[in-house]
This record gives C-alpha cells, structure tokens and sequence, in this order.
C-alpha cells in the first residue's frame, strides 16, 4: 500500500470495496483444493473469451470441527460441481498473527470458504443455487455450524482471472 501503483490507483480502487473490515486471512485446505493459477486475460485478443460469474460460500464453523466439516461436505461440494459450476478452491481460515494491521482480518472464529466459477447466472439459478439450499437444509441438521452459511455472488470485470474455467 505504499507502492506508487497503488498510491496512483488508490481512489479508483477504494470506491469499489465495500467493506474493508470484512476479511478473512485464508489458505487452501489442501494441496489439491487450492487455487490455481489462471493464464492472463488479453481483453485485446480475447474480447469475446469466456466470461463467469464467481461464487463463494462462506461457512462459519464450530472451533475445531473443520476436518469434519469437510467430510460431511464432501457431497455438498459435489453437488455444487454436479451443478456446472467450476470449484475454484476450498480454503480455511489461518489461525495465525496479522503482520501488517493497516489492513485487519477478522479473528471471530474458523470459516471454510468454498470458491467457484458458473457459466452465468442461469446457471447460478438453475443449477447451484438449489444445491445450496439443499446444503443449508444438511448442514443445518449437522451441528457443525456456527451460523447461517453466507453466500457471495461476483461478476468480474472482462480482464479478471476469475471467470469460466474450461477444461484446459
């Protein structure tokens, strides 16, 4: 943040969070379930390439229960696949220090984040949205939960990395 980039962009970016309190410090839950690197977007050459819509499903669990949560979830995540939605990772919160508290994370708990990427929203209505409320309904019964499970729907921009996901 002290960079002359951001100092330049600093404004522009600022008008776009909406909430800077609300972080969580994050990392994938396992090797296979982190993020992958996605390849640059060329909005020049790829003005019509393949856009997305991204989801992330953030769910507050009980201290100490995420290995488990994750097991009774297995199916849950399936089904959000099943739903032709591309996951992008599952990651958890890191129980560790902040080292640069101009920029907080939140300290409230564990949370598992489930991240993907639908075609469109048809898709997000068609097909992922029933799942999840499916999800709710199971989870809910599990006790695992320290809350309802929260739901984040973005739209990136035409360069963003975050976008349909083919099978390259």
């Amino acid at each position: 943040y002290d960079g002359p980039v951001w100092k330049e962009h600093r404004e522009r970016m600022n008008e776009h969070m909406l909430d800077h309190t609300n972080v969580l410090f994050l990392a994938p839950l396992d090797a296979q379930r982190g993020i992958a690197v996605l390849r640059a977007v060329d909005p020049v050459r790829e003005r019509d390439s393949p856009r997305g819509v991204a989801v992330a499903q953030v769910f507050a669990v009980k201290s100490g229960s995420i290995a488990s949560f994750v097991e009774v979830s297995a199916p849950i995540f399936e089904a959000y696949r099943s739903a032709d939605v591309h996951e992008l990772g599952l990651l958890s919160t890191l129980d560790v220090p902040n080292n640069y508290p101009r920029l907080p994370f939140r300290t409230d708990g564990e949370y598992v984040v489930w991240l993907g990427v639908a075609a469109s929203d048809a898709t997000l209505d068609t097909g992922l949205r029933p799942a999840i409320r499916g999800a709710r309904e199971m989870l809910a019964d599990s006790g695992l939960l320290k809350g309802t499970p929260e739901l984040i729907i973005l739209d990136p921009t035409p360069r963003s990395r975050l976008r349909w996901v083919t099978s390259a």
